[in-house]
């Protein structure tokens, strides 16, 4: 894709289209812009079958916090 815009909608389309980011980002919204880092972990300990302890959830939610970060970056 040639128009930067197109590519990171797409992009954000799909990251957004699974489901322990769109909770992690509706999460985010809600609280205003503030990362609710305990859910975050949470939903990932819930939602993905080889997260099975508290300390990868913990490691993966930094992981889904940087994409966030980028998310709001692009949209602004």
């Amino acid at each position: 894709m040639h128009n930067s815009n197109e590519r990171n909608a797409l992009i954000i389309s799909k990251i957004l289209s699974h489901k322990p980011f769109k909770l992690a980002f509706d999460s985010t919204l809600k609280n205003g812009g503030e990362y609710d880092r305990k859910y975050i972990s949470k939903v990932l300990l819930d939602n993905v079958k080889s997260i099975n302890s508290i300390s990868t959830a913990n490691r993966r939610m930094q992981t889904v916090v940087a994409w966030l970060n980028w998310i709001f970056s692009v949209v602004e």
